[in-house]
């Protein structure tokens, strides 16, 4: 593991543009905050589906509640067994587009200290009761923003970008941002679509804008870009990193009816050596040279 990947292990930290949320479900604004003296238990597992809203993820509990989605991140964690090791003690993991949690909790339960990282609230409500129905709160730091805010935050062993890229507006530019935090093993999936050319379409050829239909959608609506698999594959190979393929192309082993991994692919691809430079974290600033040719 390298020196310089880290995860949470527990601690509470401060990072510009990413908000630390240890007991964030405590605080729902519908939900009083408790007295520091008085002890508040979780709710009993059976009401969390209800309590904590609609659910992405399908997460098995403990006592055998399962949560009312339909994405299973064991099936998508299964996909990636041959690529990585079975004990997961003292290494660390990023999660970015974290959601409830539910893959999250798979590195956790094998030994992994594990960042999460994701942008909805809601999810994140979700993330935190899950945590503590697994006892795994001392394992899994979350913290609330965007993944082009992850500049503060170390490298880490493995990177898990899955169920993201097919939601941005900046595909490639946040490819080349998490090439600076992958030490190791990046894991990566996407929407994709049918081809073999390097090209990619807005989502929002199939998605509706709000209070529109796909047909009349308003001017300057986007919905994030699929690109093919091929494009996909050279985009990891353009943010620097090294030997990428892909894993597995949906239909994919496991799934059933309601249980479903999510993306059409998956792939894998080994840290960068050299990645690729990100003109919003590392390029010299803008110098004025009027007068000053000499210096050029």
């Amino acid at each position: 593991m390298s020196k310089s990947s880290g995860g949470s292990q527990g601690r509470a930290r401060r990072v510009p543009g990413l908000r630390q949320l240890r007991g964030f479900v405590r605080r729902d604004r519908n939900v009083p905050a408790p007295s520091p003296s008085v002890e508040v238990e979780p709710p009993p597992a059976a009401d969390v589906p209800e309590s904590l809203g609609d659910w992405y993820h399908r997460i098995e509990l403990p006592d055998g509640t399962v949560t009312p989605g339909d994405r299973d991140q064991s099936l998508v964690y299964a996909l990636y067994d041959a690529y990585l090791p079975a004990d997961l003690t003292g290494r660390s993991v990023l999660d970015l587009g974290a959601n409830a949690g539910g893959l999250a909790i798979e590195f956790a339960k094998r030994g992994a200290y594990v960042t999460a990282v994701e942008y909805s609230s809601r999810y994140l409500f979700q993330a935190q009761w899950i945590l503590e129905a697994f006892g795994l709160t001392e394992r899994v730091e979350l913290l609330r923003g965007s993944v082009y805010a992850i500049g503060p935050l170390p490298q880490y062993d493995i990177v898990c970008y899955l169920g993201l890229a097919y939601h941005l507006r900046h595909p490639q530019l946040a490819l080349d941002l998490i090439a600076h935090h992958c030490s190791d093993t990046l894991l990566a999936s996407s929407q994709t679509i049918t081809g073999t050319g390097l090209s990619m379409t807005n989502r929002a050829t199939t998605h509706a804008a709000p209070g529109h239909t796909v047909a009349d959608r308003p001017p300057g609506f986007l919905w994030g870009w699929e690109p093919t698999e091929q494009l996909f594959v050279d985009m990891l190979y353009s943010a620097g990193f090294l030997d990428p393929s892909v894993v597995s192309t949906s239909p994919h082993r496991g799934e059933t009816p309601g249980r479903k991994c999510g993306n059409r692919t998956y792939g894998v691809a080994h840290a960068a050596s050299k990645p690729a430079r990100v003109a919003i974290v590392d390029d010299e600033p803008l110098q004025a040279i009027a007068g000053h040719w000499s210096r050029l």
